[in-house]
């Protein structure tokens, strides 16, 4: 690839992929020629796993979809890397492409993509509900206090009045006991985490600094952690949070998701993506209302299919 991968998200990078593949299955990454010359300068990249199925970005991972160099990019550029993608695979005799595209905010290319990619005979395979933190409306942690609705502000109070502590997780013992917070979350509500312990800590030594974990303590009790990816420089995303905490005066969810919003903002973030609040086309009511509730906004995230 031309120019480096500094404009690629963290599931578009071959190393990511390299975790992921499994037998029968490659990287493939993509400069489509027009798009990479025009104005000599490289405009995008499309990356993701080649199989007998076909061609898949987003293999593995919430989203994939092109990265561009730039931000906004022409409409014109961004249909020109679609036609020549298609191109390619028509070339290559792809039997499918999948583009798991990123919602809409994360760039201002995701609308023009998206254009691009219905009209150049994408279908919607899959659409879901997704939430985020817009931090870049919030100049302090201050005004996003304001910004939330009575009850929610009632809520940080009450956290504010329990010993609730916030901490980034350092070595290997402090991610495996914020791990276990998050597998008992998920073991109380009869399902299991599709990441394995052993994945996230490789996971975190692949991407250090991109790859975070955080625990809230009560007392001398874990009872929340959450599990954070920096996809892009300025967008994180919430990959697993939970709590353990049935038997606390109140939830310490709230207070970590106030304590994220701090540490975001500390880290010059734009959004915090808190991930999909739907399955199968179904919302889930208690998840939008609670992300709502700590000042989540939703969009769609849509999954295209292409096939000859």
């Amino acid at each position: 690839m031309t120019g480096g991968d500094h404009h690629l998200a963290l599931f578009n990078r071959e190393a990511y992929h390299a975790r992921n593949l499994t037998c029968g299955s490659r990287f493939q990454a993509f400069e489509a020629p027009h798009a990479r010359l025009s104005g000599i300068r490289p405009i995008g990249t499309v990356t993701g796993v080649l199989t007998a199925e076909g061609f898949d970005s987003g293999w593995s991972a919430p989203f994939g979809g092109p990265d561009f160099v730039r931000e906004p990019e022409t409409v014109g550029n961004v249909v020109s890397l679609v036609d020549d993608l298609m191109d390619w695979a028509r070339l290559n005799q792809w039997p499918s492409v999948r583009i798991r595209c990123k919602p809409a905010f994360y760039s201002r290319n995701e609308t023009a993509l998206q254009f691009a990619l219905l009209n150049a005979g994408f279908w919607v395979e899959t659409c879901d509900l997704n939430h985020h933190i817009d931090l870049a409306v919030l100049e302090t942690f201050a005004d996003y206090i304001v910004s939330l609705k009575r009850e929610a502000r009632k809520a940080l109070l009450r956290s504010h009045r329990e010993p609730f502590a916030f901490f980034e997780a350092i070595g290997d013992e402090e991610w495996e006991r914020a791990y276990d917070v998050l597998e008992t979350n998920r073991a109380r509500k009869g399902r299991q985490l599709l990441l394995s312990r052993e994945y996230v800590l490789r996971m975190r030594d692949t991407f250090p600094g991109d790859v975070h974990m955080f625990t809230v303590v009560h007392g001398l009790k874990r009872c929340a952690a959450a599990l954070v990816y920096r996809v892009l420089p300025q967008r994180f995303l919430v990959v697993y949070w939970g709590d353990d905490a049935t038997d606390l005066p109140c939830s310490p969810m709230n207070h970590l998701a106030y304590k994220l919003v701090q540490w975001g903002l500390e880290q010059g973030a734009l959004t915090i993506d808190l991930g999909r609040s739907s399955k199968d086309g179904v919302a889930d009511a208690g998840l939008v209302q609670f992300k709502q509730s700590v000042g989540a906004r939703q969009s769609l995230r849509l999954d295209l299919v292409w096939r000859p």
